[in-house]
């Protein structure tokens, strides 16, 4: 009897410890898979907020190059009375014009 006991746990054994690394493969299946939606949806968020950030960045730019486009001919104007200004040593007048092209 204690043959045939033997026999059947060296025959059983593998098949359970077969069906418990199934179980653990299935386990680590769903795990992985589950990671995996949660990696995607995270680059996804990262994405989109990517996207928003050039666009809110492309709006800023393209404003502010308007803005500079007007300012420039103005700045330009500044520099070259600031020039003769230092030239003629009138560091008060220097000064101002230096405030106004900021």
């Amino acid at each position: 009897m204690m043959t045939v006991c033997t026999l059947n746990a060296l025959i059983l054994a593998p098949e359970a410890s077969i069906e418990h690394l199934m179980m653990r493969a299935r386990k680590i299946s769903s795990l992985s898979a589950f990671l995996e939606d949660a990696v995607v949806d995270n680059i996804d968020e990262d994405y989109d907020r990517l996207l928003q950030h050039l666009r809110d960045s492309a709006k800023e730019a393209e404003g502010s190059t308007a803005t500079k486009r007007l300012l420039f001919y103005e700045t330009l104007e500044l520099i070259r009375q600031r020039g003769p200004a230092r030239a003629a040593g009138n560091y008060q007048l220097t000064s101002e014009l230096a405030k106004r092209c900021r």
